[in-house]
């Protein structure tokens, strides 16, 4: 009786040193598992990095032409702002082109850009110095202004040569109040700040300002 005991706790001793071998293989093969997860995921998201940064960032800036208004074109918009400061009616506002909406955009930025409006759209192509290097934007969309908030809605978007909206990254609106430009686009802020609304008309944008006589 006394031996059967002896076995019986002997059996139980080694089964529970067989246990404990196996967690603690286990266990290794675990962290083992996770250790190569890890540094795969971290391979992965340095390569992946790299390659986005390689795609959308310049060395140097690419050339974006700008639209260069003659001087009649220039009196024409000082003519029709005129008009507009006159203009009693609270719904009146000052009309501009394509070429001259470019134009008067290019005073309160510090980098290359143009825009073009049809059909109630936008495209936007600007190259933005960054502190990783030079961004070109290349953009389509619908813009809107309303009580100093610019609302951009992209249809289309490229960040140098990486199509965003083709790798489906959803990108929705994106929105701007005069604060968030001020450190960095502090004309354009201001002139956000006087913007009471934009809108893109067909083929033209009608601006209707905070104070007629603060012109850009």
């Amino acid at each position: 009786m006394a031996d059967r005991n002896v076995q019986r706790r002997l059996q139980r001793a080694r089964r529970r040193q067989l246990r404990r071998a196996l967690l603690t293989v286990l266990r290794e093969r675990v962290a083992l598992v996770l250790g190569a997860i890890v540094v795969t995921l971290l391979l992965t998201g340095t390569m992946g990095y790299s390659y986005v940064h390689a795609q959308v960032y310049d060395d140097v800036c690419r050339p974006v032409t700008e639209v260069d208004l003659s001087l009649t074109e220039m009196a024409d918009i000082n003519r029709r702002a005129q008009d507009y400061q006159s203009d009693p009616r609270r719904e009146a506002h000052l009309e501009l082109e394509s070429d001259e909406a470019s134009f008067v955009l290019a005073q309160l930025v510090d980098f290359d850009e143009r825009i073009r409006v049809w059909n109630g759209q936008v495209a936007i192509q600007a190259s933005v110095p960054r502190p990783g290097g030079c961004v070109l934007v290349d953009a389509q969309g619908e813009l809107r202004v309303n009580q100093q908030v610019a609302t951009f809605t992209p249809h289309t978007v490229r960040l140098g040569d990486l199509d965003v909206t083709g790798l489906g990254v959803p990108v929705g609106s994106v929105s701007w109040e005069p604060a968030d430009l001020e450190d960095e686009f502090p004309r354009l802020a201001a002139q956000l700040a006087n913007v009471d609304s934009l809108e893109i008309v067909d083929d033209q944008v009608h601006v209707r300002l905070v104070d007629r006589y603060k012109l850009f």
